[in-house]
């Protein structure tokens, strides 16, 4: 039963986009979060990691919010804070998911000028500005869509989607068929929403 609604949690990622790692196999292990005000207690089984966004596009030098002008300073570190967190979670057997934000190398999915993703991505708008980035920000298979390397060396890469997390949380919702299945589509469909900064694709 866990194996088939594993399998069909990792068919919906494939479709929808973003990286799994395989869980470690544990027996309902508990693990202790040393939060404030109270320590968190969870099942390890039942909980996963979401990374959203980690792109050379948004933490390396040269990605496209570098060369959009926004400051990128503090990226080095966020990165060795999640690679820490992450190094921690695979300790004790939970699962790690890494979603990325992008589109179709031909840009498809970005929309044309009749979609307002056209006018509100900065990426977009950047490789209007500067055509010889044309091509280059946030496509699939690029350096700018791939995951930075320090938190993701154990990655497992799978299909990607476009910017909107929107139809993951759709896809990740509908593995979700009964009270039995593992909370992990749920998490999916809560964190897909998330936004790692405010800067617009």
């Amino acid at each position: 039963m866990r194996a088939g609604l594993e399998r069909a949690t990792i068919s919906h990622m494939q479709q929808s986009g973003g990286i799994v790692e395989p869980a470690c196999p544990s027996s309902e292990r508990m693990v202790t979060l040393p939060a404030r005000p109270e320590p968190i207690r969870l099942a390890a089984d039942q909980t996963a990691v979401v990374v959203i966004d980690m792109q050379n596009a948004y933490a390396s030098t040269g990605g496209y919010v570098d060369l959009a002008g926004f400051d990128i300073a503090g990226a080095a570190g966020t990165i060795g804070k999640i690679a820490t967190v992450l190094d921690t979670a695979r300790a004790a057997g939970v699962q790690v998911i890494y979603l990325q934000n992008g589109w179709d190398p031909d840009y498809v999915e970005a929309g044309g000028p009749g979609s307002p993703n056209y006018h509100k991505s900065n990426a977009l708008k950047t490789m209007r500005a500067r055509p010889e980035l044309s091509g280059k920000l946030l496509a699939r298979g690029g350096w700018d869509y791939d995951l930075v390397d320090a938190p993701t060396r154990r990655a497992i890469p799978l299909s990607s989607i476009r910017s909107s997390t929107r139809r993951f949380a759709r896809a990740a919702s509908a593995t979700s068929s009964s009270s039995a299945s593992p909370p992990t589509s749920a998490l999916k469909a809560r964190f897909a929403t998330a936004s790692t900064s405010n800067i617009s694709a």
